[in-house]
């Protein structure tokens, strides 16, 4: 059956033990192609089971992370499902 994601529309789940991050705190992540950086600001960690190392995050709002010469070969359409991301706590908190 498929995944069931959660409720929250700016929500990510991620690989939490390998980044430190508890539920609910706010993260940056980062993606990174081809020598540039593309950044999604306040999302939050959701708890969910994901393989280490990969994370999760809804579409439209993530969109931001995908670069625009990423692309599957033959449709041409945005890789979204094969893009190097980093997760950070959001910058807002850090200064709070």
């Amino acid at each position: 059956s498929p995944p069931r994601w959660p409720s929250t529309s700016r929500a990510i789940t991620a690989a939490r033990r390998a980044a430190r991050l508890a539920a609910e705190v706010a993260v940056d992540i980062t993606s990174h192609h081809g020598g540039e950086t593309r950044c999604a600001r306040n999302f939050r960690v959701v708890p969910y089971d994901v393989p280490r190392g990969c994370a999760a995050a809804y579409f439209p709002e993530a969109n931001v992370l995908v670069p625009h010469d990423h692309v599957a070969a033959g449709s041409n359409t945005p890789a979204s499902k094969a893009i190097v991301v980093t997760v950070r706590r959001a910058e807002s908190a850090v200064r709070s």
